[in-house]
């Protein structure tokens, strides 16, 4: 079951990925770094912040386990729960919209100190857009997450995909009908779009079931949503004043390093979304109640797998660092200038990539297991760390603070959610085993390296085969690897006998 929903999620996710490759190389190569460019990104950022403080990882971490706790001892409060989510946070998106719509000069004031007035003004306009699909947005999580709860996982593998083709449409709009207002159009649009195909599938699916609350109801409700959610009302604060921080630094160092940092995170957060989402999402409900055996357990599993995953995909990273940006972006308005701002904030990423994704899975265990109290601890501790590395350091390592901070707070994140978890010695020690592959694969990886489609085809060849090699001459990494091929083959075989 638990590989049957990563397959739906690492393929929906994957899918999006391919198409929001397509959004990233269209935007680049209609507008480059230039101000609209920059103006899309920080509108985005200004619409985003504030509706996080409600959604995401705050949202997931409170609907999830609760709901499956519900479902396990009285099924109609899971109902009950469920419209009372909807409610709540129905009210809040409205209301957030509303001040959104009218706050947005103050709000984007204070994210884009460095902006000059045309792109202050075109950026105020976007986020007024863009406020109007707030509602839709929130109330589709709402509705991915209580699929979810059902094991189902659509409107998380559809998200991605629908969100880059309505920005894909809304930028060809804007740049041939030579009106870029049209850009912000394609965020509101697509989350319309994605609410109501939402609520079409839960009611096709019959899971859109009547509530019976009274005021006990209602009591009991209130009082355990309010018992694990207070530990992470600090959580939103910590999580979007680290990209608030990002952002003006971003924007200090120039208009055309806004654009660069989502540039730079669109590919490095691959790993993130086909690994870390999947696997995070699927541990967050089934591991909710679980015994603490089955957890420490499933991570002894999963760990050493994510993590001969992870390292090379880093390392491959810096080291074609520039022949990988050059690939997505370099054409139309994206300059050579672009692809070295853009790669600086990549490889700086790239450093730590390995330990912000596997960071994302433990997380996601620990809000599974209702520790949030420990999860905003660590939260607290990686974003200091990250915010005193931008803050201090962006006068003198330009660009690359960004990308060097974000790769400081998934290792703190690691470090300390693997230790309250009780893997610490476990996670450190497969570090350094796939780590000292590394050694001998830099070098080599070097030697090949250039900008042209043809090296880091050859490049990513060479990777494969040394790191298939690495890991069957390491008789712990052979021992993990081994038993999950084996058994995706045996399931790959009853399948095809099946159909024969």
């Amino acid at each position: 079951m638990m590989l049957k929903a990563f397959s739906i999620l690492f393929s929906g996710n994957l899918i999006g990925k391919i198409i929001g490759a397509l959004r990233e190389m269209i935007i680049a190569a209609l507008y480059g770094t230039s101000s609209p460019a920059a103006a899309l990104r920080i509108s985005q950022s200004a619409t985003l912040i504030p509706v996080n403080f409600f959604t995401a990882e705050s949202l997931n971490a409170v609907f999830v386990p609760l709901y499956n706790k519900y479902k396990l001892d009285n099924e109609q409060r899971a109902i009950n729960f469920t419209w009372f989510m909807f409610s709540l946070i129905g009210s809040v998106s409205i209301f957030l919209a509303i001040i959104l719509f009218f706050t947005a000069k103050i709000w984007v004031a204070i994210l884009a100190p460095g902006f000059n007035e045309e792109t202050l003004k075109l950026t105020i306009n976007f986020v007024r857009i863009m406020s109007l699909g707030i509602p839709f947005y929130l109330m589709n999580s709402v509705i991915s997450y209580f699929e979810i709860c059902n094991k189902i996982y659509i409107m998380s593998s559809i998200r991605a995909s629908v969100q880059s083709i309505g920005l894909i449409i809304s930028s060809l709009f804007s740049f041939y009908l030579s009106n870029v207002e049209y850009l912000a159009w394609g965020f509101t649009g697509a989350y319309v779009y994605l609410f109501f195909h939402g609520l079409y599938n839960l009611n096709r699916k019959r899971l859109i079931k009547l509530p019976s609350l009274d005021l006990k109801e209602i009591k009991i409700i209130i009082r355990d949503f309010w018992k694990l959610l207070k530990p992470l009302l600090l959580f939103p604060f910590l999580l979007q004043g680290n990209i608030i921080i990002e952002k003006v630094i971003a924007s200090l160092l120039g208009v055309g390093v806004v654009a660069s940092l989502d540039y730079a995170k669109f590919i490095s957060e691959t790993g993130l979304l086909l690994i870390a989402v999947p696997i995070g999402t699927i541990f967050l409900s089934e591991l909710s109640n679980a015994s603490p055996e089955r957890v420490e357990n499933l991570l002894h599993k999963i760990i050493p797998i994510i993590m001969m995953i992870t390292i090379p995909l880093s390392l491959f990273f810096i080291v074609n660092s520039e022949g990988i940006i050059s690939l997505f972006y370099a054409r139309g308005a994206f300059n050579s200038e672009s692809v070295q701002l853009t790669r600086n904030i990549f490889i700086g990423i790239s450093i730590g990539l390995w330990a912000t994704i596997t960071a994302y899975i433990l997380q996601k265990v620990l809000n599974a297991q209702m520790k949030n109290k420990v999860v905003v601890k660590i939260m607290a501790a990686s974003v200091f760390t990250n915010i005193l590395i931008n803050v201090f350091l962006y006068k003198f390592l330009g660009p690359l603070t960004l990308g060097l901070g974000s790769s400081l707070y998934g290792l703190i994140y690691l470090l300390l959610a693997s230790y309250n978890l009780g893997i610490l010695k476990f996670t450190v020690q497969n570090i350094l085993v796939v780590g000292a592959g590394s050694l001998l694969y830099i070098p080599i990886a070097i030697l090949i390296n250039g900008n042209s489609i043809i090296y880091l085809l050859l490049s990513a060849l060479v990777f494969f085969i040394y790191w298939l090699l690495y890991i069957l001459s390491i008789k712990s990494l052979r021992n993990a690897v081994m038993p999950v091929l084996l058994n995706r083959l045996k399931k790959t075989k009853k399948v095809t006998s099946i159909g024969e």
